[in-house]
């Protein structure tokens, strides 16, 4: 299966989705749409990072580690 992005101006997304809208292979999503379930799990972290401010390591560290494979 192949997929095709077009970008359009606002102001034609309307008018584009009335001439492809009986095309049944046609699915319109947007890209800044975030799953409701995504965020739940970032707000989890954070709360958890805010209670427990001690268990997060700088920037520093994290790329330290990463290069270092530890």
């Amino acid at each position: 299966m192949k997929q095709v992005i077009i970008r359009l101006p606002d102001k034609k997304m309307d008018e584009f989705l009335k001439t492809i809208q009986n095309l049944d292979y046609v699915q319109v999503s947007d890209p800044e749409d975030i799953p409701e379930a995504h965020k739940e799990k970032v707000r989890e972290r954070i709360s958890k990072s805010e209670e427990n401010p001690e268990r997060l390591i700088s920037w520093q560290e994290a790329k330290s580690s990463l290069k270092t494979g530890l």
